[in-house]
């Protein structure tokens, strides 16, 4: 037996039409949080744990004036460590990273070479465009308040559509019900007035 109450209840839990609410609303309620964590500092770890080269290179000998052909083998190792920090009056990011690096030549003349970066600080910009930070500043607040206006619209939607099946369920119901209680009473009047034709109370006509 279900209730209005448990009946709405049903529809905003477990309906295919409130799932897909849910899930619009996490889909806003997710990009905002991006947009949230773009504006804090970030601390972001490259690493090139390993990278090896082996090609074949032209090279012109001009003792012997002829090209010939050489073999380059070498291996790469390295990583970067970068805090960065978006501006959004700017459209630009300020940033502190450190590089490290190291190679192997292999060949006749083996050697080791390692390139560093102590520190570098520096502030990075797009030169030509727009400014995407302040344009999300304004737009990603009010995305995201339409998404919940959206979804306490959708929940509305979705308890007055289940609204609408159970009464028109219990209308059925009920229709149902006096439907049967008129073929009772219709079964019990034709039966008493084939008794009374029996006795010629009334004729086959009012029958």
């Amino acid at each position: 037996v279900l209730s209005l109450e448990k009946t709405i209840e049903l529809a905003a839990d477990s309906s295919l039409q409130a799932f897909r609410n849910r899930n619009m609303y996490l889909s806003g309620y997710w990009q905002f949080r991006t947009y949230r964590a773009e504006r804090l500092p970030s601390l972001t770890l490259n690493l090139t744990p390993a990278q090896y080269y082996r090609d074949i290179t032209k090279r012109y000998d001009s003792g012997d004036d002829i090209d010939v052909y050489r073999k380059q083998q070498s291996f790469f190792a390295g990583g970067s460590l970068e805090i960065k920090q978006n501006f959004d009056l700017l459209g630009g990011s300020f940033y502190i990273d450190s590089d490290l690096g190291y190679m192997r030549y292999f060949g006749d003349n083996t050697y080791n070479q390692f390139t560093t970066v102590p520190i570098r600080i520096g502030y990075r910009q797009e030169l030509v465009g727009y400014n995407p930070f302040r344009w999300q500043r304004k737009i990603e607040p009010l995305k995201f308040e339409k998404a919940k206006k959206e979804l306490l619209y959708n929940i509305e939607a979705v308890s007055e559509e289940a609204t609408t099946y159970f009464f028109a369920l219990a209308m059925a119901q009920a229709e149902y019900d006096l439907a049967r209680d008129n073929a009772a009473s219709t079964d019990t009047l034709y039966r008493t007035g084939q008794e009374r034709h029996k006795i010629a109370a009334i004729s086959k006509a009012d029958l």
